[in-house]
């Protein structure tokens, strides 16, 4: 959503989420600062060149907690859309979603598949699908037969979009079930019973390679199915230490091995049309470190160049603010000038220059980073933006008004002489 067309009610949700810390989906694009050459890459290379072609791969996406991975995201879901891409996302967790269980983590990615529109889950998506067979003419249909709903009709209209579908019966069957149903006006018990199969019931007892091969369905089924450009999916390792830093490990073993998985299926199209982002809290030298005792996960994800404008088959993509105060303080100009743009569509005004008090509080904070000492950062700007608007009179912020109750600011060591 570009920033000129924000409401004030929306601009002041924005304002407090970036205060808070919180990524602010829908506009996390908008948002993004330091990240803009990457982000040409991936639209221009990989969203629409090779997806477009059928092909697939696999992104590392490295930083340490709060540094914005999350944001990114959020932004290239958004990006995605634009181009007509569906998304899902996964959180990573040792009981519900592990790596090395991957039925779990496909059912996450099927339940959470989310199209363009912004619509979630495999219901409208499977709507989108019987819409669209339901409306198209069978092979040899006469011009009566096509105004036709029957399951008859309806047989020759899937029959004509089959080519397009998975290969897998499971998937195809289920689909046609679908077909069927919204052809009479609709099943809720069949309805029901197809989403439980293809988004493996929790009381489902399945393998890994049956697993693999529906993520592979679901992947076709978007593009073939759904007429859409591919799928976008992002694995978000939440846990504060992953189950790859226990190597030892019956459980490790088979993360690492799943992972493999994923990039050789990747490669070599099983998956059609799928860019799967991998994110971990790491370094890239940390990553070689936790990898290490995984000698083929390490040779796929490891051992390899960061995707840049200079090489945009590379693989890591490093999140979070520059090193240097020099690096670091445009940084945080380049953050005042959105923070400041979203302001000024709360207060319905124009977007003004930046002033000498904003750019002296980039320098300010521009000596070291934290996700504390970035929403800090914010909040002081919202004040100065504020108090520049009222013509320095004394009054509540923007974000102060709808922020939640917390406990008193003790501050930070690391901010001593710079607040």
């Amino acid at each position: 959503m570009p920033l000129d067309t924000l409401d004030s009610a929306r601009a002041q949700e924005i304002l407090t989420q970036l205060a808070l810390g919180l990524p602010p989906r829908g506009a996390a694009l908008e948002l993004l600062v330091g990240l803009e050459d990457t982000m040409a890459v991936l639209r221009d290379h990989y969203l629409r060149g090779l997806l477009k072609r059928g092909g697939s791969t696999v992104k590392v996406v490295l930083g340490g907690y709060g540094c914005g991975k999350t944001h990114l995201f959020y932004a290239l879901e958004e990006l995605g859309q634009r181009e007509g891409y569906a998304s899902s996302f996964v959180e990573l967790h040792f009981e519900e979603t592990p790596i090395e269980s991957f039925g779990r983590v496909y059912r996450a990615v099927a339940e959470g598949l989310t199209l363009p529109t912004g619509e979630r889950g495999l219901r409208p998506a499977l709507d989108r699908f019987a819409e669209r067979v339901l409306s198209s003419p069978g092979p040899s249909a006469s011009a009566s037969a096509r105004t036709s709903a029957s399951p008859r009709t309806a047989r020759e209209r899937f029959v004509a979009t089959e080519s397009a579908l998975p290969p897998w019966e499971t998937y195809r069957e289920e689909l046609w079930r679908w077909v069927e149903a919204a052809s009479r006006g609709g099943d809720a018990e069949m309805e029901s019973r197809v989403i439980r199969n293809l988004t493996l019931d929790k009381g489902s007892v399945f393998g890994e390679a049956e697993a693999f091969r529906l993520l592979a369905a679901l992947t076709r089924f978007v593009r073939g199915g759904l007429g859409l450009s591919g799928l976008l999916i992002f694995v978000d390792e939440t846990e504060e230490r992953s189950i790859l830093e226990r190597p030892a490990t019956l459980k490790a073993k088979k993360a690492a091995t799943n992972l493999v998985e994923i990039v050789n299926k990747s490669h070599d199209r099983t998956f059609e049309g799928c860019l799967i982002f991998l994110s971990f809290p790491w370094t890239p030298a940390q990553l070689e470190e936790k990898l290490r005792p995984f000698p083929p996960l390490l040779g796929r994800l490891g051992q390899v160049a960061p995707l840049g404008a200079r090489d945009r088959f590379g693989v890591h993509i490093m999140v979070g603010p520059p090193e240097s105060d020099e690096a670091l303080f445009h940084f945080l100009r380049g953050v005042a000038r959105k923070v400041a743009d979203v302001h000024a569509r709360l207060v319905e005004g124009v977007p003004a220059p930046l002033t000498s008090d904003v750019l002296a509080l980039c320098e300010r904070f521009a000596t070291s980073v934290s996700p504390e000492r970035t929403r800090r950062f914010v909040k002081e700007l919202v004040q100065i933006l504020e108090r520049e608007q009222t013509g320095g009179a004394e009054s509540e912020t923007a974000v102060e008004r709808h922020e939640e109750p917390g406990p008193p600011d003790l501050g930070e060591d690391d901010d001593a002489g710079h607040a």
